[in-house]
């Protein structure tokens, strides 16, 4: 919206296409809504929409591609934002319950009826599993727990968000966490995390986490939230 804000002050017509209902990217789907509710969201959109811009909703593939809007077009910015979470890359991912940060802020905002049960577990320690925690405690969870490979210090969330959680959710720093099930309940396993092997750096030049032999237990959920970064 912004790109087409400035777009248009110098003259230019423009057109925004987005593959979903609503436009707004991440301020409409991704922040959690006591940061930033969809209605003030979508309030800016049509403030912009009436002075510059034309709304198109398409979802490209191959029915619908750039190829049949490329004739009047002289120039074309794609912005995404709203990308894929980070996969854990473990079993259990994949099981009825478990649901991205990213996802679940998103149904929830859109949903009329988004219920995420009693006890819920959020695995991360960015500001985007902050906001799933909390807005997990807003939906009526009784529990919501927040699992963290690393220490409290190497969170890449912003401390006062961290801290600010702490009230409501109850943060396990060195722990790690993967979802899994037993029979028809779902549970979170889960164990703790070697401090020693923080400090040792891995291929990618982060700091490792290395599971302590031993030391799993399971804690019996309703749904899990990974919450790992984001993917270009």
């Amino acid at each position: 919206m912004a790109c087409a804000a400035e777009l248009r002050k110098h003259g230019v017509a423009v057109t925004v296409f987005d593959n979903r209902p609503l436009p707004g990217g991440l301020n409409t789907y991704g922040i959690a809504e006591y940061s930033c509710v969809r209605e003030d969201s979508l309030k800016e959109v049509e403030m912009i929409r009436g002075w510059v811009w034309s709304f198109a909703a398409r979802r490209w593939g191959p029915q619908c591609c750039w190829a049949r809007y490329r004739e009047g077009v002289r120039l074309r910015v794609h912005r995404g934002r709203l990308g894929a979470m980070e996969r854990m890359g473990i079993p259990g991912e994949q099981l009825p319950g478990v649901i991205d940060a990213l996802r679940f802020i998103a149904q929830y905002k859109t949903e009329s009826e988004f219920g995420v049960g009693r006890r819920v577990i959020v695995i991360g320690g960015g500001n985007t599993a902050i906001d799933a925690a909390n807005a997990a405690v807003r939906l009526g969870a009784e529990e919501v727990h927040l699992f963290y490979r690393r220490t409290e210090r190497e969170m890449p969330a912003f401390p006062f968000e961290y801290d600010h959680s702490k009230v409501e959710v109850r943060a396990v720093p060195l722990a790690g966490a993967a979802a899994g099930d037993r029979g028809r309940e779902r549970a979170c396993r889960c164990g703790a995390v070697c401090a020693d092997a923080i400090g040792r750096a891995g291929r990618a030049g982060a700091r490792r986490a290395e599971a302590v032999p031993g030391t799993e237990y399971e804690v019996v959920c309703d749904m899990v939230v990974p919450a790992l970064g984001n993917r270009d």
